[in-house]
């Protein structure tokens, strides 16, 4: 069904494309994203919409994969005990529950945590599709956006409230791809306040 203003909106094309095919690769969507204008971040994002990421280059069908929800949640638990964590605790995904067809990695991680997960979510500081970066967050947090996100993970770490040291922090554990200067200041503001704040309870 198309609504006003569809005809002008690249993502259209984009998610039809995806819903036609069962597979299709990072090329391909870039071929259509050029096609159609679209930035290649914002294309991916789209995708995400549709079709499940099994790897840095291949999207497919969500019929094509299963996950068994329950059990890789619980098993998930062993390594997010916190309210947040950040993706770096996650590289070894060996010992997950096997996805029949495919290996567990950053990729299909992400689109477990996007699509399926009920106890979990992945918060992403930017647009960057190209990668996985970002904090798993537990649902029931009540943490709503990822400045707050990053805050608990550099606290947990006891990570300085100093930008350079944030900055090598959320690059390290993979909470970010790149050290912008905004949310760094942002998650530097808060870290001093909340440091300042367990001084006074302290005393």
């Amino acid at each position: 069904v198309c609504h006003p203003g569809d005809e002008i909106d690249g993502r259209v094309p984009l998610r039809e494309f995806c819903r036609a095919h069962s597979d299709v690769t990072l090329e391909q969507v870039g071929a259509v994203a050029k096609e159609y204008n679209i930035a290649l971040d914002a294309a991916i994002g789209t995708v995400h919409e549709v079709m499940v990421r099994v790897d840095g280059d291949r999207f497919v069908s969500p019929e094509m994969v299963s996950f068994d929800v329950a059990v890789i949640d619980s098993e998930l638990e062993r390594y997010c005990v916190s309210a947040v964590t950040t993706l770096g605790v996650l590289d070894g995904l060996s010992d997950l529950s096997a996805i029949p067809g495919y290996n567990w990695n950053r990729f299909l991680l992400e689109s477990f945590l996007r699509r399926a997960s009920r106890r979990f979510m992945l918060m992403k500081p930017s647009a960057s599709e190209r990668d996985v970066a970002g904090v798993v967050v537990r649902r029931d947090s009540g943490i709503v956006e990822i400045a707050e996100a990053l805050v608990m993970a550099a606290m947990a770490s006891g990570v300085a409230a100093d930008a350079h040291e944030v900055g090598e922090f959320l690059v390290a554990t993979r909470c970010t791809q790149r050290r912008g200067a905004n949310l760094i200041a942002q998650v530097v503001s808060r870290l001093r306040d909340l440091y300042e704040r367990r001084k006074l309870d302290v005393r």
